[in-house]
């Protein structure tokens, strides 16, 4: 594994339009269903196919879990596992294209825009390992253990404060905006889906 030499959370347009959508979605509770590609596809496909080989090759058990919450820090961090490994491991797969699947084993390492997610994993859960395994359709599985990196896992906290406190101006400045405004109808359009916000 690669690590950078610093890891700090981006400022960029694509976290500013990211954090607005999960403020706009916790003042409406309702989500918008997103696009999903064919990579995104392939890799519903392919992840059954690939834990039947991770299994076999490593003579291990995978669980199934759907999604895990964390709240050390006064607010929640959440990582939804590709699969559990007894009581220390976690699975992480990516289906993969040809050349990308064969870049990352000529590079023996974890591709770097993965790593946050790993990471983010590894503290959810608090478990000691994750096996990052890259599945292509006709080549070689492939397989590289990461353990939990403390740089990584600050950043990812101090990431997430950032975004809270900037979802709580956003949502305070949206109330105070439209406090002598009427309400309006919530679309019923059959590609949202209402959030449970506990």
């Amino acid at each position: 594994m690669v690590t950078p030499s610093t890891i700090k959370a981006a400022s960029n347009a694509e976290t500013r339009a990211l954090t607005a959508l999960l403020a706009a979605e916790r003042i409406t509770c309702f989500t918008d269903q997103t696009y999903v590609s064919d990579d995104m596809e392939r890799g519903w496909d392919d992840e059954a196919r690939a834990i039947e080989k991770y299994e076999k090759h490593c003579g291990v058990t995978v669980d199934s879990l759907g999604f895990m919450v964390r709240d050390d820090w006064g607010f929640r961090i959440g990582y939804s596992p590709d699969g559990l490994v007894g009581k220390r491991g976690l699975i992480e797969i990516k289906s993969r294209r040809p050349k990308k699947h064969l870049q990352t084993i000529i590079a023996d390492a974890v591709p770097a825009e993965n790593m946050a997610q790993i990471q983010a994993g590894l503290l959810v859960s608090g478990r000691d390992w994750c096996d990052y395994i890259s599945y292509c359709g006709g080549m070689r599985l492939w397989v590289k253990r990461v353990e939990p990196d403390t740089r990584w896992q600050s950043a990812i906290v101090a990431a997430t404060q950032a975004i809270e406190d900037a979802i709580a101006v956003m949502t305070a400045t949206y109330h105070k905006a439209v406090t002598d405004l009427p309400d309006t109808e919530r679309n019923t359009d059959p590609n949202t889906v209402e959030l449970k916000l506990a």
